[in-house]
């Protein structure tokens, strides 16, 4: 299936598994402020990207790294 749904405003936006991901963050021991902290990614920020699914270049990188991911577990959860 395609990664990218459309929103209310007609504009793409990626889905991706928020359970998923949410349960690698506990996996690893970290709460999310540890989780942002350690990414570097802004807890605003990181709130916002948790509703729209949009996580840039970097972010997913950082999470990956963080996060100690395959990028197969990275397609499971980002590119479902």
């Amino acid at each position: 299936t395609c990664p990218w749904k459309t929103n209310e405003r007609g504009r793409a936006r990626q889905v991706f598994k928020v359970n998923e991901f949410k349960a690698e963050i506990v996996r690893n021991g970290l709460s999310v402020d540890e989780f942002c902290e350690k990414t570097g990614i802004k807890r605003r920020t990181f709130a916002r990207r948790m509703q729209d699914g949009n996580f840039g270049l970097d972010e997913l990188h950082q999470i990956k790294s963080a996060l100690n991911l395959s990028a197969e577990r990275m397609a499971e959860i980002f590119f479902a």
